[in-house]
């Protein structure tokens, strides 16, 4: 019985801290996602609906992008050149990409089970895997007059740093991130 009171409670949590507000309202989906060319865009989706409700924080560099749920996306355009994207639940998830101009970039948003929040880990995509997942996916843009999320900078620095080192010690760790193509 003790083991059951506290899955539940761990559930209740669970739920009530991945569940907090969205800063994105959705949209009508664009039919076509373009770069210009002075900028990249980059798309990242959840194209399963497990942990729907449960929102995750995405952040180029220290700057946030956008919030995926279950079933959606978000697009944000890029400068060209390196940059880091970080994604926020129970761990923080990283992807250094090079970004060019004129081109787009798919990331797949995973999320797992925690203790306490909701996991996430990213995949390269492409534009082809994401077409396919598309039609069923909610399409989110930043809420003009919403107080955004911001991540805490000891954090994002720890996942930096992180994510560097398992760069150089394990470089097939982060393969389908580390060299994502752009189309």
């Amino acid at each position: 019985m003790n083991c059951f009171k506290f899955l539940l409670i761990a559930s209740v949590t669970f739920l009530l801290s991945s569940c907090g507000g969205l800063s994105m309202i959705e949209k009508d989906a664009p039919t076509e996602i373009k770069a210009d060319l002075n900028n990249a865009k980059l798309v990242i989706y959840r194209g399963t609906s497990f942990g729907f409700a449960v929102k995750l924080d995405n952040y180029l560099d220290e700057k946030f992008i956008g919030q995926t749920k279950g079933k959606s996306f978000f697009i944000t355009t890029v400068e060209p050149g390196e940059h880091y994207v970080v994604a926020s639940g129970e761990n923080n998830a990283c992807a250094k990409i090079n970004f060019e101009a004129g081109k787009v970039y798919y990331l797949l948003q995973a999320i797992f089970p925690g203790i306490m929040k909701a996991r996430t880990g990213f995949m390269g995509s492409d534009p082809e895997k994401f077409e396919k997942d598309k039609p069923d996916l909610t399409y989110f843009v930043i809420a003009e007059d919403e107080e955004l999320p911001e991540i805490d900078k000891d954090d994002y620095n720890e996942t930096i740093q992180d994510h560097e080192k398992e760069l150089r010690e394990d470089p097939d760790k982060h393969k389908d991130t580390a060299n994502l193509p752009g189309y």
